[in-house]
C-alpha cells in the first residue's frame, strides 16, 4: 500500500543537478507556490474541462450522424429487397452507433459535474485565499535589507 501522506521525493532538475524549488533552510528542498499560481492553474483547469465537454458533444454528434445513416441504408436496402445479411448489417451498425451515442451523452454528463464541480472549488479557493492575493498586492511592506541577510 503506498505511503499517501508524504510527498514524492523531488526529481533533479536536468540543467542544474538540484532538487526542483530551490535550496531552503538547512539544504531541504524548498517548493514556491503562490496563491496567484493556485488560481492561475483552477482558471485552466476549468478552460480545458469546457474544451474536452465540447470535443466529446462533437464526438457524440458524429456518432448520432452515422447512425443515422446506417439507419437509413438499412432501411432504403430493405424497401429495395436487398439480401437480408446486407439491411441487418446496417441496421445492427446502426444499433451500435446510437448505443455509443447515448454512452458518449453519459460521459458529457459526467463532464458536467466536474466542470461544476472545478468552478466551485476554484470559487471556494478564491473566497478562502483571494484576500491574501489582494493584500499582497495593496499592501506595501518595507523589505529587509539584503546586507543583512547572511549568505554561507
Amino acid at each position: 500500500m503506498a505511503d499517501t501522506h508524504n510527498p514524492p521525493a523531488q526529481q533533479p532538475s536536468p540543467a542544474s543537478g538540484t532538487p526542483a524549488g530551490g535550496k531552503g533552510l538547512a539544504g531541504k528542498a524548498v517548493e514556491v507556490v503562490t496563491v496567484a499560481a493556485v488560481m492561475a492553474r483552477a482558471l485552466a483547469y476549468i478552460v480545458r474541462a469546457r474544451r474536452t465537454r465540447a470535443a466529446v458533444e462533437r464526438m457524440q454528434g458524429r456518432y448520432q450522424d452515422r447512425a443515422a445513416s446506417a439507419r437509413y441504408l438499412s432501411d432504403a436496402m430493405a424497401v429495395l429487397v436487398v439480401d437480408e445479411p446486407t439491411v441487418t448489417g446496417y441496421s445492427e451498425v446502426a444499433a451500435k452507433g446510437e448505443a455509443a451515442a447515448a454512452n458518449i451523452g453519459t460521459v458529457i454528463a459526467a463532464a458536467d459535474a466536474l466542470s461544476v464541480n472545478a468552478q466551485e472549488l476554484e470559487t471556494e479557493t478564491q473566497a478562502r485565499h483571494g484576500r491574501m492575493q489582494d493584500a499582497n498586492r495593496t499592501h506595501h511592506v518595507p523589505m529587509a535589507n539584503r546586507a543583512f541577510i547572511k549568505r554561507q
